[in-house]
């Protein structure tokens, strides 16, 4: 990555390539003998889901991603070739070879009584690599070099999914600050240290934490939707960022720092428009979520001026955001998951969603 490549106007920073092993079953059991009626084997990692989703509707972007062991161009024998990007999408892969092995997921889904699907994962915590000095170097080198150029600077950079065992926590927030220095709207989709420290930094425009990560930014119960929109003001007010909340079967709610009310939105369900079908999936709905923020983001920025990042979140609607961000979810969760989502059925489930506002407390109790 010594020449800089002409890079499109997203940049997706997700470090963690892993293997998604999926497996089907009716029932689950513990600690008894369990069947599995299908099961898919893939490459997966937050980053890599950000990007298929975000290509998969028309963006161009950069996924900067670690290759561990060089499996990207030797991949394990049951697995075949990374398919991304694709051919005509105008996007790129740029993979810095580390030498820890490749991480290797397991994913359960099993049905329930009441009829939703439940997801249990196993997720590998990886092995540090010996070279994450020259990692860091190089990750935080290519993100200086490619933000301080103003023919290729991208206008919308993303940080996803967890970092990789023995990589600093302050890496995020670094990338994040160099990203917002340059002018870009930041996007935030991780959790733990590392993404409290870059929220800390005040570098970070919108974050998107589910119910369990928002709970633990704010150390406060998010149990139920009126504590969870009270955590998301808590945390818009303390970080300035816009606060993007995934609520699970909830819906989604979204707050703007110093807001009185918060935009809100219940989870589309599959009658909610013909040919939607039930969930099929729950691995991806939150990187579908964050796919469609960064989407947005990048043809606000095509709206004409150059403009710095707090500037293009301002161009943004925050109602037709939240809309947005469900009915990916919705639409990518609904198809098998070889399938990347119909960018027509995602405009077509917003034109769709009813966003409300509901007035939220400015303290959350303990």
């Amino acid at each position: 990555m010594q020449n800089l490549p002409t890079v499109p106007r997203a940049l997706i920073i997700g470090l963690s390539l892993a293997i998604d092993r999926l497996l089907d079953l009716a029932a689950l059991e513990p600690g008894r003998s369990n069947r599995y009626h299908s099961r898919s084997v893939s490459w997966g990692g937050k980053g890599l889901n950000v990007a298929r989703g975000f290509t998969a509707r028309g963006g161009r972007c950069t996924l900067l991603t670690l290759d561990p062991g060089g499996c990207l161009s030797r991949p394990p024998s049951d697995l075949p070739q990374l398919d991304w990007p694709p051919a005509a999408s105008g996007s790129r892969l740029e993979a810095l070879e580390a030498d820890f092995p490749l991480r290797q997921n397991l994913k359960l889904h099993v049905p329930q009584a009441d009829g939703r699907l439940e997801l249990t994962e196993l997720n590998d915590a990886g092995r540090a690599p010996a070279d994450a000095g020259r990692l860091v170097e190089e990750l935080s080198n290519y993100v200086a070099l490619l933000t301080r150029s103003p023919e290729e600077r991208p206008r919308v950079v993303v940080c996803s999914g967890s970092l990789p065992a023995g990589l600093p926590d302050r890496l995020y927030a670094e990338l994040l600050a160099s990203a917002a220095g340059s002018g870009a709207l930041t996007i935030l989709d991780a959790r733990s240290r590392p993404a409290a420290l870059a929220l800390e930094r005040g570098r970070v425009h919108i974050v998107k934490p589910n119910r369990e990560e928002l709970a633990q930014f704010t150390e406060r119960d998010c149990s139920d939707t009126g504590k969870a929109l009270q955590a998301a003001r808590l945390l818009a007010d303390r970080s300035g960022a816009w606060v993007l909340a995934s609520l699970d079967v909830a819906g989604a709610a979204l707050v703007l720092p110093g807001a009185a009310e918060a935009f809100y939105a219940s989870a589309p369900g599959p009658g909610a428009m013909p040919g939607l079908g039930a969930p099929r999936r729950l691995i991806g709905a939150g990187d579908a979520m964050t796919a469609g923020l960064a989407l947005q983001a990048q043809l606000a920025s095509a709206a004409g001026g150059a403009v710095d990042g707090a500037a293009l979140r301002e161009r943004l609607d925050p109602a037709q955001l939240l809309a947005d961000a469900l009915a990916a979810a919705a639409v990518t969760i609904a198809l098998p998951p070889e399938r990347d989502p119909d960018p027509g059925q995602i405009a077509a489930l917003r034109a769709v969603i009813p966003v409300e506002r509901r007035r939220i407390q400015r303290d959350c109790p303990s």
